[in-house]
Formats: structure tokens, sequence, C-alpha cells
């Protein structure tokens, strides 16, 4: 479960796609959400080299959300940051990111 084959994740050097996909994808398409880091798309871009020298493949959703959550500072639990991410995020772009997982999800549920 995540954005296998989205251009943008990919991008990133992420492989090993999961839920989490979405949220990185929600967070770095919409620039309300990057606080701090105005450019967070080149940002990852310049760090994540660096990181894959000294850590191996740093390749899964879950391991970029977990870098992408002190960057963008929307705390530093999980839930807390998910809670922010869909409260503050664009309704256009929320749609958009999660418009396969919500059509998956209807499916699913006979909806």
């Amino acid at each position: 479960m995540g954005l296998e084959g989205d251009t943008t994740i990919s991008s990133l050097g992420i492989a090993k796609h999961e839920l989490e996909d979405y949220l990185v994808k929600i967070i770095l398409e919409d620039p309300g959400l990057h606080n701090n880091a105005t450019d967070l798309p080149g940002l990852l871009f310049e760090i994540l080299p660096a990181i894959r020298a000294h850590d191996g493949p740093f390749d899964s959703g879950k391991e970029l959300f977990q870098l992408v959550k002190p960057i963008v500072q929307h705390g530093f639990s999980d839930t807390a940051v998910v809670r922010k991410v869909i409260q503050v995020a664009d309704e256009d772009v929320l749609r958009s990111t999660l418009s396969s997982i919500l059509t998956d999800l209807e499916s699913a549920l006979g909806l």
C-alpha cells in the first residue's frame, strides 16, 4: 500500500512503498505544510544522497516520513503529524493525493 509509480515519490528514490507515501506526497504538494523548509523537495534532493552514503538504501516511505517530520515541524509523534497534515492541508491536495486509496476503500466497503 503506497504510491508505487508516483513520479514525485519515485524521484526521491523510494522503492518500498507504504502508507507513509501518501503523507509525504501531501506535505510535498502543499507549500502551506512546508513551514521552515520553503524548498522542501530541493532540500530532500540535497540531503538524501548523503544519508544514503552513510546509512544505506534509505528507500522506504516510512524512512522518508520519519526524515520529513522534524524538517516540517508539525510534531514528533506520527499521530500528531497525521492530525496536523489532515487539518491544515489544502483540500484539493488531500483529495487528489488520497483519491486512489479512497476509491479502494469505497470498493472494499461496498459504498
